[in-house]
């Protein structure tokens, strides 16, 4: 397993306790206005909010427990992508504190702990113009009064455990951003993916409004939070609501998030229930191989995709079905389907991946067949790829 490299701030009545010892791999320690600023490789990292501590073990293998209320913020920064950012925060409206707006135009993809409030929406809509996934599952929303919310500058109050008004919609000019180029009644334009805290219990006025690009939001709340009927004004055909088993028929019905075309129930683990269309869904995969025409990568001429026990997403657009996400890489990439044939009860497919992106490399795939098969017949219309 890959450590996580992390950034430790502290209160500053702690600002000593990591001096005794050098954390594991040491990169910096250094004495800020009283605040300790630790980097290193732990052994140990517990991002989820209701957690009491966090250990660091040091290299002399000593180990130390910190309690959670003590901590100002931690950031975690994985090298292998720069283009990812996660932080435990401590308290709401901070996260301007720990990601800077040089860094903020460069991420991603974000995970974030702790607690949160209507500032740090404001800030992530502002400032994180290139992002497409954000994990707010692990976040305690906060109440917050004031004019730095996510309404423009207006002096405003933002409830506890609500997703903030407009948290990713640009009502137009700004009164406290100086930046070029503000949209107007438009939402964030870069983000693709969003899953929601555990514990919200409503969603404020077009918070994902106009939102073009969505193309995934996932709740885990068994009863809709609270919603209106602008909150996904505006939604594109394509974007798809994940919710917990049992629960479509209240989804379906429940005002703003009736306005979700295709809504998919998940079960415990997290995996996808297939959709009405016995063509389009999610499909359980035993192996994926293909033959490249052209390979951007030296010396490789040849590339197996492993996708056993994952799943891939099957959808239609324009009457062409499509794989949205692929199991090589976690990237949105787009593998191009041509049906062959027609039949419900075991259709196959002739397909060509046009693109396959992972940073450097860029594969051009030339044609497989899948045969879909029920995985058992018990589960109607979900269907096994099996490649030829």
């Amino acid at each position: 397993m890959t450590l996580m490299a992390f950034s430790l701030q502290l209160k500053a009545q702690e600002a000593t306790s990591l001096m005794s010892g050098t954390p594991k791999t040491s990169i910096d320690a250094k004495l800020y206005k009283k605040n300790m600023n630790a980097v290193g490789d732990d052994k140990e990292i517990l991002l989820n909010s209701s957690a009491q501590t966090m250990t660091i073990t040091y290299k002399n293998g000593s180990r130390q427990e910190i309690e959670m209320n003590e901590i100002e913020s931690i950031e975690y920064s994985n090298h292998s992508s720069k283009d990812m950012f996660a932080a435990y925060l401590s308290q709401a409206g901070m996260l301007s504190t720990v990601l800077s707006e040089t860094k903020a135009k460069n991420v991603l993809e974000m995970k974030l702990s702790g607690r949160i409030d209507a500032r740090d929406f404001d800030y992530i809509k502002w400032y994180c113009n290139r992002i497409q996934v954000i994990d707010l599952k692990d976040v305690v929303i906060d109440a917050y009064i004031g004019e730095d919310g996510t309404n423009e500058g207006i002096y405003d109050t933002f409830y506890a455990n609500k997703i903030p008004t407009g948290a990713f919609f640009y009502w137009g000019t700004s009164r406290k951003h100086s930046l070029t180029g503000i949209p107007k009644n438009e939402g964030m334009t870069s983000l693709k993916k969003i899953i929601l805290p555990n514990n919200i219990d409503s969603i404020g006025e077009k918070a994902f409004a106009n939102m073009a690009q969505l193309e995934s939001v996932t709740v885990s709340t068994p009863y809709p939070p609270k919603a209106h009927r602008n909150s996904f004004q505006g939604l594109s055909r394509k974007a798809r609501l994940y919710i917990p088993m049992g629960t479509k028929t209240r989804y379906r019905s429940a005002e703003g998030w009736d306005e979700f075309v295709e809504i998919v129930e998940v079960n415990e683990s997290g995996t996808p229930i297939i959709s009405d269309n016995p063509l389009i869904g999610t499909w359980k995969t035993t192996r994926i191989e293909g033959w490249g025409e052209s390979v951007s990568t030296a010396g490789l001429d040849y590339l197996q995709l492993k996708a056993d026990g994952t799943y891939i997403h099957v959808e239609e657009e324009d009457g062409i079905p499509f794989v949205t996400r692929g199991t090589w890489t976690t990237s949105e990439d787009k593998f191009i389907l041509h049906k062959k044939d027609g039949g419900q009860s075991g259709p196959s497919f002739e397909y060509e991946i046009i693109e396959l992106k992972d940073n450097s490399m860029k594969v051009s795939m030339w044609r497989v067949i899948a045969y879909l098969e029920k995985v058992q017949d018990s589960v109607i219309k979900q269907y096994q790829i099996k490649w030829k």
